[in-house]
C-alpha cells in the first residue's frame, strides 16, 4: 500500500504541475437560451450530417466503459478466488503506469500515426488484453497486461480529443460532448448489469472474454468505417479530376 499511494502521490504532483505550467486564456461568450426541444433538433441534425463519423467516435467512446467495467469487474474476481487486495492495488497501479508512459510518448505517436488509425489499433489491441486475461486468468498476467491495456485507453482517448478538435467546429462541440457522453453512459450501465448477472451465475471470469469480444466487434466496425470514408473520398476526388 506505501507504494500505492507514493504513486498516487507523484501522479497528483504531476498532474497539478502540468495544470500550473499549461497557458489558458478564458473567453467568454454570450449565452444564448434555446427551448430543449429545440436543442434536441439542433444535436440530431449535427450527428446526422456525418453518421458514420459519429458513429466511430462512439465505437471509440467504449474504452471508458471498459475501464469502469475492469474497476467492478476485477475486485469481484480477486474476492471470489481468495486473492487478497494488494493484488488489486497492483492492478490499479499498473493502469496508472501505462497511462502515464502513454503521456510520454503520446506527443510522437500522434505527429507519426493518423488519429483514425490510432484510435482502431488501441480498441483491437485493447480487445486483444482482455481476451487474453480471460483466457488465461493469471493475476499476475492481469496486472502486467493491464500495463499496456492503460497505455492503448489513453492514446484512445487523447487521438479522439485531438481529432475532434481538428474535426468539429466549436459551436458544435458541446453538443457532440453531450451525444457522445449519453452513450458511453448508456455503455457503462449495462455493463454493471452484465458484471451483476455474471456475478449471479458465478460466471464472473467469463467478463474479460465477453467485454473483448465487444470490443473486438466495435474495432472491426471502426474499421468498416474507416475504410468506407477513404472509399467516398477517393470517388469524390475522381469525379473531381473527371470534371
Amino acid at each position: 500500500m506505501l507504494e500505492f499511494s507514493f504513486l498516487a502521490t507523484f501522479a497528483s504532483l504531476l498532474s497539478g504541475l502540468c495544470y500550473i505550467a499549461t497557458p489558458y486564456k478564458r473567453q467568454f461568450r454570450p449565452s444564448l437560451k434555446e427551448a430543449f426541444f429545440k436543442q434536441l433538433v439542433a444535436s440530431k441534425s449535427i450527428f446526422s450530417k456525418q453518421k458514420h463519423f459519429y458513429a466511430f467516435l462512439a465505437l471509440s467512446c467504449l474504452s471508458y466503459p471498459v475501464l469502469t467495467f475492469l474497476v467492478k469487474l476485477v475486485p469481484i474476481y480477486f474476492a471470489e478466488q481468495g486473492i487478497s487486495g494488494s493484488w488489486f492495488a497492483a492492478w490499479e497501479m499498473s493502469y496508472g503506469l501505462g497511462a502515464l508512459l502513454s503521456g510520454l510518448l503520446i506527443a510522437r505517436l500522434l505527429r507519426r500515426y493518423e488519429h483514425e488509425n490510432a484510435m482502431i489499433v488501441s480498441i483491437l489491441v485493447m480487445a486483444t488484453l482482455l481476451i487474453l486475461m480471460g483466457s488465461y486468468l493469471s493475476p499476475t498476467l492481469i496486472i502486467l497486461l493491464t500495463v499496456v491495456l492503460g497505455f492503448f485507453n489513453s492514446y484512445n482517448r487523447i487521438a479522439r480529443t485531438n481529432k475532434m478538435h481538428h474535426v468539429i467546429a466549436m459551436e458544435e462541440r458541446g453538443r457532440v460532448e453531450g451525444g457522445l457522453k449519453l452513450f458511453s453512459t448508456l455503455a457503462q450501465s449495462l455493463s454493471y448489469v452484465v458484471i451483476a448477472l455474471l456475478s449471479y451465475l458465478q460466471l464472473t471470469a467469463l467478463g474479460f472474454i465477453i467485454i473483448g469480444i465487444v470490443l473486438l466487434i466495435a474495432g472491426v466496425i471502426m474499421l468498416h468505417l474507416k475504410q468506407r470514408s477513404n472509399i467516398k473520398i477517393f470517388i469524390n476526388q475522381a469525379e473531381i479530376i473527371g470534371h
